[in-house]
Protein backbone atom coordinates (compact mmCIF):
# COMPACT_ATOMS: atom_id res chain seq x y z
CA UNK A 1 0.00 0.00 0.00
CA UNK A 2 1.29 3.45 -0.86
CA UNK A 3 2.32 5.86 1.89
CA UNK A 4 1.05 9.43 2.21
CA UNK A 5 3.87 10.94 0.21
CA UNK A 6 3.24 8.64 -2.74
CA UNK A 7 -0.39 9.71 -2.49
CA UNK A 8 0.86 13.27 -2.69
CA UNK A 9 2.52 12.40 -6.03
CA UNK A 10 -0.86 11.36 -7.40
CA UNK A 11 -2.58 14.44 -5.98
CA UNK A 12 0.08 16.64 -7.60
CA UNK A 13 -0.35 14.89 -10.94
CA UNK A 14 -4.13 15.27 -10.92
CA UNK A 15 -3.93 18.92 -9.81
CA UNK A 16 -1.55 19.74 -12.67
CA UNK A 17 -3.74 17.87 -15.15
CA UNK A 18 -6.75 19.86 -13.96
CA UNK A 19 -5.19 23.32 -13.73
CA UNK A 20 -2.46 23.17 -16.38
CA UNK A 21 -0.13 25.38 -14.32
CA UNK A 22 2.63 24.46 -11.87
CA UNK A 23 2.01 27.62 -9.83
CA UNK A 24 -1.76 27.14 -9.64
CA UNK A 25 -1.48 23.43 -8.81
CA UNK A 26 1.17 24.08 -6.15
CA UNK A 27 -1.02 26.75 -4.58
CA UNK A 28 -4.00 24.39 -4.55
CA UNK A 29 -1.98 21.82 -2.58
CA UNK A 30 -0.43 24.49 -0.31
CA UNK A 31 3.07 23.72 -1.58
CA UNK A 32 5.88 25.86 -2.90
CA UNK A 33 6.49 25.65 -6.64
CA UNK A 34 9.94 23.95 -6.22
CA UNK A 35 8.50 21.36 -3.85
CA UNK A 36 5.60 20.73 -6.21
CA UNK A 37 7.98 20.32 -9.17
CA UNK A 38 9.94 17.73 -7.18
CA UNK A 39 6.77 15.73 -6.58
CA UNK A 40 5.97 15.66 -10.29
CA UNK A 41 9.54 14.69 -11.11
CA UNK A 42 9.45 11.94 -8.48
CA UNK A 43 6.18 10.60 -9.90
CA UNK A 44 7.61 10.50 -13.44
CA UNK A 45 10.75 8.77 -12.17
CA UNK A 46 8.73 6.21 -10.22
CA UNK A 47 6.54 5.39 -13.21
CA UNK A 48 9.40 5.52 -15.71
CA UNK A 49 7.41 7.67 -18.15
CA UNK A 50 7.18 11.33 -19.09
CA UNK A 51 3.86 12.81 -18.04
CA UNK A 52 4.26 16.45 -19.09
CA UNK A 53 5.96 18.41 -21.85
CA UNK A 54 7.43 21.55 -20.31
CA UNK A 55 8.50 24.81 -21.92
CA UNK A 56 9.33 28.18 -20.37
CA UNK A 57 5.79 29.34 -21.10
CA UNK A 58 3.53 26.31 -20.84
CA UNK A 59 3.04 22.78 -19.61
CA UNK A 60 1.20 20.15 -21.65
CA UNK A 61 0.25 16.59 -20.63
CA UNK A 62 1.61 13.74 -22.73
CA UNK A 63 -0.65 11.18 -24.34
CA UNK A 64 0.18 8.70 -21.56
CA UNK A 65 -0.85 11.23 -18.91
CA UNK A 66 -4.19 11.84 -20.63
CA UNK A 67 -4.74 8.11 -21.10
CA UNK A 68 -4.16 7.23 -17.44
CA UNK A 69 -5.67 10.28 -15.75
CA UNK A 70 -9.03 8.51 -15.10
CA UNK A 71 -7.23 5.48 -13.66
CA UNK A 72 -5.18 7.61 -11.28
CA UNK A 73 -8.31 9.49 -10.20
CA UNK A 74 -10.00 6.19 -9.34
CA UNK A 75 -6.86 4.93 -7.60
CA UNK A 76 -6.68 8.06 -5.46
CA UNK A 77 -10.30 7.63 -4.36
CA UNK A 78 -9.67 4.00 -3.48
CA UNK A 79 -6.47 4.71 -1.54
CA UNK A 80 -8.13 7.57 0.33
CA UNK A 81 -10.92 5.19 1.31
CA UNK A 82 -8.43 2.54 2.45
CA UNK A 83 -6.43 5.12 4.43
CA UNK A 84 -9.63 6.29 6.11
CA UNK A 85 -10.55 2.70 6.99
CA UNK A 86 -7.12 2.07 8.43
CA UNK A 87 -7.34 5.18 10.58
CA UNK A 88 -10.50 3.91 12.26
CA UNK A 89 -9.84 0.17 12.41
CA UNK A 90 -6.44 0.00 14.06
CA UNK A 91 -2.99 1.51 14.62
CA UNK A 92 -0.85 2.58 11.67
CA UNK A 93 2.82 3.33 11.31
CA UNK A 94 3.91 6.94 11.62
CA UNK A 95 6.04 8.38 8.83
CA UNK A 96 9.01 10.62 9.64
CA UNK A 97 9.99 12.85 6.72
CA UNK A 98 13.54 14.23 6.73
CA UNK A 99 15.07 16.60 4.18
CA UNK A 100 18.80 15.89 4.19
CA UNK A 101 21.89 16.95 2.27
CA UNK A 102 23.30 14.02 0.32
CA UNK A 103 26.60 13.68 2.17
CA UNK A 104 24.90 13.41 5.57
CA UNK A 105 22.28 11.03 4.19
CA UNK A 106 25.00 8.67 2.97
CA UNK A 107 27.48 9.00 5.82
CA UNK A 108 25.54 9.10 9.09
CA UNK A 109 21.79 8.65 8.68
CA UNK A 110 21.78 4.93 7.75
CA UNK A 111 23.30 3.75 11.05
CA UNK A 112 21.24 6.17 13.13
CA UNK A 113 17.99 5.14 11.44
CA UNK A 114 18.91 1.47 11.88
CA UNK A 115 19.50 2.00 15.61
CA UNK A 116 16.22 3.92 15.95
CA UNK A 117 14.21 1.25 14.11
CA UNK A 118 15.57 -1.41 16.44
CA UNK A 119 13.87 0.51 19.26
CA UNK A 120 10.67 1.55 17.44
CA UNK A 121 8.76 -0.74 15.09
CA UNK A 122 5.81 1.59 14.48
CA UNK A 123 7.64 4.10 12.28
CA UNK A 124 8.78 4.45 8.68
CA UNK A 125 11.12 7.01 7.10
CA UNK A 126 10.88 9.13 3.98
CA UNK A 127 14.28 10.71 3.27
CA UNK A 128 14.40 13.61 0.82
CA UNK A 129 18.09 13.59 -0.19
CA UNK A 130 18.32 17.03 -1.76
CA UNK A 131 20.54 20.10 -1.91
CA UNK A 132 20.96 22.38 1.13
CA UNK A 133 18.62 25.02 -0.29
CA UNK A 134 15.98 22.44 -1.28
CA UNK A 135 16.15 20.93 2.22
CA UNK A 136 15.46 24.32 3.77
CA UNK A 137 12.59 24.85 1.34
CA UNK A 138 11.09 21.45 2.19
CA UNK A 139 11.15 22.27 5.92
CA UNK A 140 9.86 25.80 5.38
CA UNK A 141 6.86 24.58 3.36
CA UNK A 142 6.08 21.68 5.68
CA UNK A 143 7.00 19.00 3.15
CA UNK A 144 9.51 17.63 5.69
CA UNK A 145 9.18 17.42 9.46
CA UNK A 146 12.75 18.69 9.85
CA UNK A 147 16.00 18.82 7.93
CA UNK A 148 19.64 17.86 8.32
CA UNK A 149 21.45 20.50 6.33
CA UNK A 150 23.40 23.77 6.28
CA UNK A 151 21.58 26.99 7.10
CA UNK A 152 21.98 29.17 4.01
CA UNK A 153 20.41 32.56 3.34
CA UNK A 154 17.75 34.18 5.47
CA UNK A 155 14.98 31.94 6.78
CA UNK A 156 13.49 33.75 9.80
CA UNK A 157 10.81 31.06 10.09
CA UNK A 158 13.38 28.31 10.72
CA UNK A 159 15.31 27.31 13.83
CA UNK A 160 18.80 25.82 13.45
CA UNK A 161 20.49 23.45 15.93
CA UNK A 162 24.19 22.91 15.04
CA UNK A 163 25.40 19.33 15.43
CA UNK A 164 28.83 19.18 13.76
CA UNK A 165 31.53 21.14 11.99
CA UNK A 166 32.59 19.73 8.62
CA UNK A 167 36.02 21.04 7.51
CA UNK A 168 36.90 21.51 3.86
CA UNK A 169 39.83 19.51 2.49
CA UNK A 170 41.91 19.48 -0.67
CA UNK A 171 41.29 16.42 -2.85
CA UNK A 172 43.35 15.24 -5.79
CA UNK A 173 44.26 12.18 -7.81
CA UNK A 174 46.89 9.95 -6.18
CA UNK A 175 49.25 10.81 -9.04
CA UNK A 176 48.91 14.57 -8.39
CA UNK A 177 52.15 16.42 -7.40
CA UNK A 178 50.60 17.39 -4.04
CA UNK A 179 49.21 13.94 -3.22
CA UNK A 180 52.02 13.06 -0.81
CA UNK A 181 51.63 16.16 1.38
CA UNK A 182 50.29 15.96 4.95
CA UNK A 183 48.67 19.35 4.46
CA UNK A 184 48.51 22.11 1.85
CA UNK A 185 47.92 25.86 1.93
CA UNK A 186 46.16 28.08 -0.55
CA UNK A 187 49.44 29.23 -2.07
CA UNK A 188 50.40 25.59 -2.73
CA UNK A 189 47.42 25.30 -5.08
CA UNK A 190 48.61 28.03 -7.46
CA UNK A 191 49.35 26.64 -10.92
CA UNK A 192 47.26 23.51 -10.45
CA UNK A 193 44.05 22.93 -12.39
CA UNK A 194 41.08 23.14 -9.99
CA UNK A 195 37.42 22.18 -10.12
CA UNK A 196 35.00 24.75 -8.68
CA UNK A 197 31.28 24.88 -7.91
CA UNK A 198 28.87 27.13 -9.75
CA UNK A 199 28.06 30.55 -8.32
CA UNK A 200 25.15 30.47 -5.89
CA UNK A 201 26.04 27.20 -4.16
CA UNK A 202 26.77 27.36 -0.44
CA UNK A 203 30.05 25.47 -0.79
CA UNK A 204 31.21 27.96 -3.44
CA UNK A 205 30.31 30.86 -1.14
CA UNK A 206 32.42 29.42 1.71
CA UNK A 207 35.41 28.93 -0.61
CA UNK A 208 35.13 32.41 -2.12
CA UNK A 209 34.83 34.15 1.26
CA UNK A 210 37.76 32.16 2.68
CA UNK A 211 40.15 32.72 -0.22
CA UNK A 212 39.28 36.36 -1.02
CA UNK A 213 41.39 38.01 1.74
CA UNK A 214 44.53 36.26 0.49
CA UNK A 215 44.01 37.32 -3.14
CA UNK A 216 44.93 33.82 -4.26
CA UNK A 217 45.35 33.41 -8.02
CA UNK A 218 43.79 29.97 -8.44
CA UNK A 219 43.12 28.21 -11.72
CA UNK A 220 39.42 27.30 -11.58
CA UNK A 221 39.33 25.55 -14.97
CA UNK A 222 36.16 23.47 -14.55
CA UNK A 223 32.88 24.42 -12.85
CA UNK A 224 30.21 21.92 -11.77
CA UNK A 225 26.89 21.89 -9.92
CA UNK A 226 27.30 18.79 -7.78
CA UNK A 227 29.96 17.54 -5.39
CA UNK A 228 29.70 14.03 -6.84
CA UNK A 229 30.55 15.38 -10.30
CA UNK A 230 33.64 17.10 -8.94
CA UNK A 231 34.74 13.86 -7.27
CA UNK A 232 34.28 11.97 -10.53
CA UNK A 233 36.47 14.50 -12.35
CA UNK A 234 39.15 14.23 -9.65
CA UNK A 235 38.97 10.44 -9.87
CA UNK A 236 39.61 10.71 -13.62
CA UNK A 237 42.59 13.02 -13.09
CA UNK A 238 40.98 16.06 -14.71
CA UNK A 239 41.88 18.33 -11.81
CA UNK A 240 41.85 18.80 -8.04
CA UNK A 241 39.22 20.41 -5.83
CA UNK A 242 38.28 21.75 -2.41
CA UNK A 243 35.21 20.29 -0.74
CA UNK A 244 33.67 19.24 2.60
CA UNK A 245 35.42 16.30 4.23
CA UNK A 246 32.14 14.52 4.91
CA UNK A 247 31.49 14.28 1.18
CA UNK A 248 34.96 12.84 0.53
CA UNK A 249 34.29 10.13 3.13
CA UNK A 250 31.55 8.75 0.88
CA UNK A 251 34.04 8.13 -1.94
CA UNK A 252 35.07 4.56 -2.65
CA UNK A 253 38.02 5.07 -4.97
CA UNK A 254 41.73 4.41 -4.39
CA UNK A 255 42.53 7.24 -6.81
CA UNK A 256 41.09 10.07 -4.68
CA UNK A 257 43.31 11.45 -1.92
CA UNK A 258 42.09 13.90 0.76
CA UNK A 259 44.63 16.30 2.31
CA UNK A 260 44.20 18.74 5.20
CA UNK A 261 43.78 22.33 4.01
CA UNK A 262 45.44 25.07 6.05
CA UNK A 263 45.62 28.80 5.48
CA UNK A 264 42.88 29.38 4.75
CA UNK A 265 40.95 26.96 6.91
CA UNK A 266 37.28 26.66 6.05
CA UNK A 267 34.35 24.62 7.33
CA UNK A 268 30.59 24.36 7.13
CA UNK A 269 28.26 23.75 10.07
CA UNK A 270 25.69 21.00 9.64
CA UNK A 271 22.68 20.96 11.89
CA UNK A 272 19.05 20.14 12.42
CA UNK A 273 16.66 22.70 11.01
CA UNK A 274 12.95 22.89 11.79
CA UNK A 275 10.12 25.33 11.43
CA UNK A 276 9.62 27.59 14.43
CA UNK A 277 6.41 26.92 16.30
CA UNK A 278 5.70 23.62 14.55
CA UNK A 279 4.64 20.83 16.87
CA UNK A 280 6.22 17.63 15.58
CA UNK A 281 4.39 14.30 15.62
CA UNK A 282 5.60 11.96 18.35
CA UNK A 283 7.98 9.80 16.28
CA UNK A 284 9.35 12.78 14.35
CA UNK A 285 10.13 14.57 17.61
CA UNK A 286 11.62 11.46 19.16
CA UNK A 287 13.90 10.83 16.19
CA UNK A 288 14.87 14.51 16.05
CA UNK A 289 15.96 14.30 19.69
CA UNK A 290 17.69 10.95 19.09
CA UNK A 291 19.57 12.41 16.12
CA UNK A 292 20.66 15.42 18.12
CA UNK A 293 22.03 13.29 20.94
CA UNK A 294 23.62 10.48 18.91
CA UNK A 295 25.15 12.36 15.96
CA UNK A 296 28.92 11.64 15.84
CA UNK A 297 31.46 14.36 16.63
CA UNK A 298 28.74 16.72 17.80
CA UNK A 299 29.58 20.29 18.69
CA UNK A 300 28.00 22.40 21.40
CA UNK A 301 24.22 22.35 21.20
CA UNK A 302 22.05 25.45 21.48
Amino acid sequence: MRNNYELLDIRAFLALMSLGSFNAAAEKLNMSQPAFSRRIGHFEETLGVKLFERTTRSVRPTRIAEQYQPAFARLLNELDAISSLGATSGPSRETVVIACVFSAAVKFLPSLISDFLSLHSGVEFNILDVSANDALEAVSTGEAHFGVTILTGSYPSLAFIPVMSDPFVFICHRSHPLAGRKFVTGTDLAGHRLIQFQSGSYNRTIIDLSTAPSNLDLDWTVKVNHLSTAIGLVDAGVGASIMPHMMVETVNSPNVVAIELREPRMARTIGIVEKKGRVLASMAKEFRDFLNSEWPDSIAKT
